[in-house]
């Protein structure tokens, strides 16, 4: 089985999904090829590009619309529709479709958490926290347990209003490292969903060999993983019962944290992200995209008022873009005059 890497995008020198997927994989050189004549699989590998929202620039990839077979779509946004075989962290459960829309692990990042990455794993430490959580108020369950009160040896954080991309330096290194020393200090970390039924701050507690405990009853599991050996479940109408809940487990949460940093090595270490990335398209694509199945992936702009005013909105500022790059040249006549 070959893959052949790529993307619809330019997103700069800084920046390169499948580059970042491609150099980090341990097993490149005997997956990737350079020619995407002779691939098994094209995969995509998309970050989350603001102006184009629904990814139109890789359905009008000059390899997608050649080789639409065998092309595969990974992204990150938050929130999308996307009538091709899609792997994305952030797949709800109403667009869940084992035959072309599966969820996935979070593959590179614009801002990367270093403080994360270089920090050893740490299990036989004192821990301050029984659980804890730092984010932002991106939704109202976000809200609801930010807001909430909290018992004595918890940690819970607001961080609305505040990028880590936005801070400089210095800045941006303190703000990640309070996100690890938070983690460092917990039996549990709470991973309750934000604008998608995803976060970072699922794998971030993986990473180091913490439990992380699910909000998001529209998050479907990344599948072939028992989810259940080190991670907890708490749906959202039960958020009032977390204490209860983490105080009864807490006794099982050391062992949970170690298996918790097994599947991530297994799963989703960047070492091994291209090999499982390969092995999921592959299985996407032994399912064919129908015509039947684009439209009913189109059908969800008529069935969700979010996506259906964004697509508008992308084309409204598409037509703006086009208005006026043909404007440009007479209103340089006009200054001439």
């Amino acid at each position: 089985m070959k893959v052949f890497l790529t993307s619809g995008y330019n997103y700069g020198e800084h920046f390169n999904p499948s580059g970042w997927l491609k150099t980090k994989s341990s097993s490149a050189e005997n997956i990737c090829t350079d020619n995407p004549e002779l691939a098994d699989i094209i995969i995509f590998v998309e970050s989350h590009p603001l102006d184009d929202p629904y990814f139109h620039s890789v359905l009008k990839n000059r390899l997608f619309k050649k080789y639409p077979h065998k092309c595969v779509l990974y992204h990150d946004a938050d929130l999308s529709v996307t009538p091709l075989p899609t792997l994305s962290p952030s797949i709800e459960a109403w667009q869940y479709n084992p035959k072309h829309k599966r969820t996935f692990h979070y593959i590179a990042r614009y801002s990367e958490n270093e403080t994360i990455d270089q920090s050893p794993v740490l299990y036989d430490t004192e821990r301050a926290y029984l659980y804890s959580f730092i984010g932002s108020k991106t939704h109202a369950i976000r809200t609801k347990i930010i807001n909430s009160t909290h018992p004595a040896g918890t940690y819970i954080k607001d961080t609305t209003g505040i990028n880590s991309w936005d801070l400089e330096e210095e800045d941006r290194a303190r703000f990640q490292a309070g996100f690890r020393d938070a983690i460092h200090n917990s039996f549990f970390v709470l991973y309750p969903r934000g604008i998608g039924p995803c976060s970072y701050r699922l794998f971030e507690a993986m990473q180091l060999g913490r439990a992380p405990v699910i909000i998001a009853d529209s998050w479907v599991k990344i599948p072939g993983i028992d989810w259940n050996r080190f991670s907890i479940t708490i749906p959202e109408a039960q958020v009032n019962l977390i204490p209860e809940i983490l105080n009864e487990r807490k006794q099982n949460a050391v062992e949970m944290g170690r298996l918790a940093r097994q599947t991530w090595e297994q799963y989703f270490a960047p070492e091994v992200s291209l090999h499982h990335i390969a092995i999921a398209a592959k299985e996407l694509l032994s399912h064919t995209y129908s015509f039947k199945d684009s439209l009913a992936d189109y059908s969800q702009f008529v069935r969700s008022p979010f996506h259906l005013r964004n697509l508008l909105r992308y084309k409204k500022n598409k037509i703006k873009k086009v208005l006026r790059r043909r404007l440009r040249p007479s209103e340089a006549k006009k200054g001439e005059i």
